[in-house]
């Protein structure tokens, strides 16, 4: 309920914005305030000046903490060229560990020792008997200087990297790892930046816990800004509204790129009233949970998609399956859930006659969710069946899991990590054999089959749809318990090995399969028609 006086002529410049609680922004005094000092306007305090305002249960005020994501609009004050100049001096203080803090009994001791407070709370008391100056002792006294600049200080120093700079695609991450949600996303991505060169991209990681990897895979001239490692110490609420402040003055009307984690899903249920993107979710398999042999599905990500239908413009999938149950559930999604089979790049080979080499190879991340315990009690049966084939295991841990118990097993070889698929030499494999609780459509089994691989796989989200049974490869019943997994994993190996060229012919078909649905050329005309992008926009890459 602030009041401000200034010459006429300065509100030609600043403009008081009337913010109706449906608006989704609040606090117009605030606004007004940084928009004037945005405008290089000088804000005084007139010292010794009370106003009284009476907050009712129904007050505007009320009203606009309940309806509104409790921010103000946009404001040039918040253009990085503009901040970096209005807040430069006082962030330079801060950095030095210069402080402005007032105590609680020194603002109400200011207060008191005025006559002239005194002198028109007693004028006021005439007005309303609820002013009574002797509950001052008992009340809050707070002031605006009790504030932490610590996000503010965080955003002048982000505000660098990005001053000149327009983006018009921005993507938010947990952290960049090599996983396959990641490899997903940044295809799409570049695939967005090779038919229009001009797409500019800002990658924003919100969450700890690895080391970034694969940010050389980013489209050339990205910009990437990690606010969560940079600022340990920072709030999650904090995060989240640096990041809308940077998506607000940079990349107003970009394209949102949201991948399923804590920090995009909870940066756009704070403020997707707000937002003026064009947002797509990326959506992937449901976790499943094993609960006294029955399964349940964990509905963390579709109870997103759920909640936020209305401000979706894009869900993206990655098999049909997924989207069929999930138009199953909510049929409106019809209209906004698309599927796009994940790129495999394959090189146009003749295809050499297989030569039985007698190793299997299983490259995946040695997590719980892959199920990587099942690996060893394969190998146990393995080795009376056929004793002559060796499993080897690629990928690292990032759960603990102990990589040392398969090592001990006479036919399991422990590769380590690797980079990409394509830097394990695949000749040297008859098959692949992949274990996981629940999937979507994994890129490493696509990837294993464009390399001619039969791929032994649990029949569970939409990898049905690459790998057919005895055709591309061999499905396992994936809701049976661990014994009967690890029988029906053991019958499939024996039924490839059981008959000579078999192997060979269930590669081969393996690989026109995704000849026919993952190229490069078929990826980009799905991912222009998906973003709308006109097809006299399309390139010879």
């Amino acid at each position: 309920m602030s009041r401000v006086m200034t010459r006429r002529s300065n509100f030609s410049k600043i403009q008081y914005q009337d913010l109706r609680a449906s608006s989704g922004y609040a606090y117009e005094d605030w606004h007004l305030n940084v928009e004037a000092v945005g405008h290089g306007f000088e804000v005084n305090v007139a010292r010794n000046t009370t106003i009284y305002y009476r907050q009712r249960a129904n007050s505007l005020l009320k009203e606009a903490d309940s309806r509104s994501v409790r921010t103000i609009p946009p404001a040039r004050f918040f253009n990085p060229e503009v901040y970096l100049e209005v807040c430069r001096e006082d962030y330079f203080k801060f950095s030095r560990g210069e402080r402005h803090s007032v105590d609680q009994l020194d603002v109400r001791s200011d207060f008191m020792s005025s006559q002239v407070n005194i002198h028109s709370a007693h004028k006021a008391n005439f007005i309303d008997s609820a002013i009574d100056i002797s509950v001052i002792n008992h009340i809050p006294a707070l002031t605006n200087h009790e504030s932490d600049l610590s996000a503010g200080a965080a955003y002048f120093e982000i505000a660098r990297e990005l001053k000149g700079k327009s983006f018009t695609d921005v993507a938010l991450f947990p952290f960049m790892t090599t996983g396959g949600g990641e490899k997903y996303i940044l295809n799409v991505l570049n695939c967005l930046v090779e038919v229009n060169p001009d797409r500019k991209l800002l990658l924003i990681s919100g969450q700890g816990g690895v080391r970034h990897k694969w940010i050389e895979k980013l489209p050339a001239g990205s910009v990437f800004i990690d606010i969560f490692n940079r600022y340990p110490n920072l709030t999650n609420e904090h995060r989240d509204l640096i990041t809308l402040k940077i998506i607000q003055s940079v990349a107003p009307t970009a394209v949102l790129h949201l991948k399923c984690s804590e920090y995009a899903q909870d940066f756009y249920s704070r403020y997707s009233a707000v937002l003026e993107n064009f947002n797509v979710f990326y959506r992937f398999s449901d976790q499943i949970r094993r609960f006294e042999d029955r399964f349940f599905v964990n509905g963390y990500s579709w109870d997103f998609i759920s909640d936020n239908i209305k401000t979706l413009d894009l869900v993206i999938c990655d098999n049909h399956k997924i989207m069929r149950n999930d138009v199953a559930r909510i049929d409106t999604l019809a209209e906004k859930e698309v599927c796009l089979y994940t790129l495999c790049e394959i090189e146009k080979v003749p295809i050499p006659k297989k030569v039985v080499q007698r190793r299997i190879l299983w490259a995946s991340r040695l997590d719980p969710e892959k199920r990587p315990e099942l690996i060893g009690m394969i190998a146990a049966i393995l080795e009376s069946r056929h004793p002559d084939v060796v499993i080897d295991v690629w990928g690292e841990s990032f759960s603990g899991f102990d990589v040392a118990a398969l090592a001990q097993h006479r036919n399991i070889q422990v590769r380590g990590s690797y980079s990409g698929f394509t830097s394990i030499g695949t000749d040297q494999y008859d098959m692949f054999l992949y274990t996981s609780a629940y999937d979507g459509l994994p890129n490493v089994v696509v990837e294993a089959m464009a390399c001619s691989l039969p791929v032994i796989a649990p029949d569970i989200g939409g990898i049905s749809e690459a790998v057919i049974n005895h055709v591309t490869g061999v499905l396992i019943d994936g809701a049976r318990k661990d014994e009967e997994l690890v029988t029906s994993y053991v019958a499939a190996i024996d039924w490839l090995y059981d008959e000579d060229g078999r192997i060979e012919a269930v590669g081969n078909r393996a690989l026109h399969h995704v000849q026919a649905n993952h190229s490069r050329e078929a990826y980009r005309r799905q991912v222009c028609e998906i973003f709308k992008i006109a097809s006299n926009e399309l390139q010879d890459i």
